[in-house]
């Protein structure tokens, strides 16, 4: 891994964003020392100080706190490795993004989760939740929500169901049809 102040790569794409291989580091060991917890503190506090938002959660809370938890383990495991393929995690953020866009999610949101997402962290690490590990997970976590923010942008991809041609029904012709003879003149 390179020096951690020093910023990671980005594509061009996403150069305004900054972002170290300390930041990456250190929400890494802070995502690995957190337990697994019960939504209800999260949920309750989002819904309470923003009650809009629980029309977009249809269903289980618990599962979709198990959702939300095991893509941030993912994203965050993978860029807390230091041979990380920032295009492969940057592709899968924008496609993230794409599907939220079809969940009808506005941009705004994003901030207000990570908000909570921040109070979470820090009531669960305490003490251990520092300046610099707060610092560091307001980057990483705006990294990720930017890249996911732009990947909507994008919705629907070219890749996206909505987008795909599909035949009409129907068989399809063994052969080509004999061309309609030319009349004479």
């Amino acid at each position: 891994m390179s020096s951690p102040v020093l910023p990671v790569p980005l594509p061009e794409r996403y150069s305004y964003l900054v972002m170290t291989w300390g930041d990456l580091a250190t929400v890494y060991a802070s995502w690995q020392q957190l337990p697994q917890t019960s939504p209800a503190n999260f949920y309750n506090n989002m819904f309470a100080s923003h009650p809009q938002i629980r029309a977009l959660f249809n269903g289980d809370l618990n599962k979709q706190y198990r959702l939300i938890t095991a893509m941030l383990d993912h994203v965050i495991c993978e860029l807390g490795d230091p041979g990380v393929d920032l295009v492969t995690v940057i592709e899968r953020l924008e496609s993230l993004g794409r599907r939220h866009k079809g969940y009808k999610v506005p941009d705004e949101y994003f901030p207000v989760f990570g908000e909570f997402l921040m109070c979470e962290v820090e009531r669960i690490q305490g003490p251990a939740y520092t300046v610099e590990v707060q610092r560091s997970w307001m980057r990483v976590y705006r990294f990720i929500t930017e890249v996911m923010i732009k990947g909507s942008k994008d919705y629907p991809h070219p890749h996206h169901p909505a987008m795909i041609i599909v035949p009409p029904a129907g068989p399809v012709p063994a052969t080509k049809p004999e061309p309609a003879p030319t009349p004479k003149k």
